[in-house]
Order: C-alpha cells, then sequence, then structure tokens
C-alpha cells in the first residue's frame, strides 16, 4: 500500500457505506463512544477497525510496512532527526521489569529486552515555508539550530510525544501533522520518540524505549 492519492481513493471508496452509517449513528448519539469521541476520530477508528478485520487478514508485516512508510518532509515544518545513545546505568531497565512482576498474577514470563539507542524527531513550526515546500539538505544539527532559532518559536515548551500504533504501529513520521500542530499552537517544539515495535521487538521493549 503506497501513499498516492489513488492508492488512498482505493482504499477509502468501499469504506463510503461505513463511513455514513458511522456518523449517522454518532450524530443521533447512539453509538456507544458518541458521548466521548468526536466524530472524526470514531470514523477513523472504524475505518482502522475494518482494515484490521479478521475476515480479509492482511500479513502483520505488511500491514506494519504500510503504517510506518515515511511521507517525506514538506510545507511548514522543521524536522531533525537524532539518536540517542542508552545510559550507562541499569537502574531504568531495572525498575521496569520490578513494575511488571509487581503488577503479575501467577507465572507469566516475558522478554527482558536490552537497552538500546533511541532515534527520535525533534519537530518545529515552519512559517515562511510555502505548503509544497521540500525538506532542506542540511545535516540534522543544522535542521535543529533552524527549529531553534526559528522566529515561531516563542516559548520554551517542549511536548514529548509518543505516538499510537498499539505498540506495533505507525512512526513519528506518519503524525508529523499532530506534532507541527502542536508545536505551532505552543510556540514550542515536539520531540517524537521512535521506539521498538512488535513483533520485531516484544513487550516491553516498547516501555523501556
Amino acid at each position: 500500500m503506497d501513499g498516492s492519492p489513488s492508492a488512498i481513493l482505493k482504499l477509502l471508496v468501499p469504506k463510503i457505506p461505513m463511513m455514513l452509517k458511522t456518523a449517522l449513528w454518532h450524530s443521533l448519539w447512539l453509538s456507544p463512544t458518541s458521548t466521548k469521541w468526536d466524530l472524526r476520530t470514531e470514523i477513523t477508528v472504524n475505518i482502522i477497525r475494518s482494515l484490521m478485520d479478521g475476515s480479509n487478514p492482511s500479513p502483520m508485516g505488511k500491514l506494519q510496512r504500510s503504517t510506518i512508510k515515511d511521507p517525506g518532509v514538506k510545507g511548514k515544518m522543521w524536522i531533525s532527526k537524532v539518536t540517542m545513545s542508552p545510559p550507562p546505568e541499569d537502574d531504568v531497565r531495572q525498575a521496569l521489569f520490578k513494575a511488571i512482576d509487581d503488577m503479575k498474577e501467577g507465572p507469566v514470563n516475558y522478554t527482558q529486552p536490552e537497552v538500546a539507542p533511541v532515534e527520535a524527531e525533534w519537530t518545529g513550526y515552519r512559517p515562511d515555508a510555502a505548503k509544497d515546500a521540500e525538506g532542506s539538505a542540511r545535516s540534522e544539527e543544522e535542521k535543529y539550530e533552524r527549529l531553534m532559532s526559528d522566529p515561531s518559536r516563542k516559548s520554551e515548551v517542549t511536548i514529548l510525544y509518543f505516538h499510537g500504533g498499539a505498540y506495533y504501529l505507525m512512526d513519528p513520521s506518519t503524525h508529523r501533522g499532530p506534532t507541527v500542530r502542536l508545536a505551532k499552537e505552543t510556540g514550542g517544539r515536539c520531540f517524537s520518540v521512535r521506539y521498538r515495535l512488535a513483533p520485531q521487538s516484544a513487550f516491553p521493549t516498547q516501555l523501556l524505549d
């Protein structure tokens, strides 16, 4: 599955009846989540559920790849990628294992992952860029410096952002829309973590990252 307009249209057209039904039920306050979610959230969740419907299963790897494809950097955003080295101490790792062990009911075995370098993205708002402006070819360090010195950054707010996806889907690159919006609204910046995904990395690797 690619991210072209034609591919997205091909994916969504068969879902139109379901989307209309969802909108109707939500508007009439008949859906179980109509009092908790807005209409956009309910439609989005139902589309994702329909794509994961067991009646037409898709290999997990294929589904995962379709959700982590980098759409590229374009428009009013600064993106600077960074890799964080693992800390020398093991305190956080051991605290995580202890928390899991304290919550266990009966014998439960789980993988105890090692600490590894973690990738992330700094995101900032770039108001002077055109909507279709391509990302710059500067180094990551230069992009970070431009992000930090942009006149639109009016506060020291830093939002630590963990993308959704049930620990096996999505990526910081697919959540650049929300993170750049948060940076714009706060006048600050976002730090979006690219934690390791299942099934390649078993739980609780994601929490450790």
